[in-house]
């Protein structure tokens, strides 16, 4: 899975999940965060419901998460375990 960022045109930043393959990928969610801070507590729980929300032939499927490095992001995987 992949995670990344993105502005809208209302300036909101948006949360994007993506399932990626050497061949293809799909947008899992999208999720407008509005005002809500994106603390590293919400992005592990986001990640968490992601995957959770995959069926059970294609989690097991799953062989990492990709983000960038920042400090919140870090500060997430330590919440999950990683």
């Amino acid at each position: 899975m992949q995670a990344d960022n993105a502005k809208g045109t209302n300036s909101y930043p948006y949360l994007l999940h993506f399932a990626c393959s050497p061949s293809s990928g799909y947008l899992l969610d999208i999720k407008n965060c509005g005002s809500t801070s994106k603390s590293a507590e919400f992005l592990a729980d986001k990640f968490t419901r992601v995957y959770e929300s995959l069926t059970d032939d294609i989690r097991p499927k799953i062989r990492g998460y990709v983000t960038n490095n920042c400090t919140t992001n870090r500060s997430a995987w330590r919440i999950l375990g990683g």
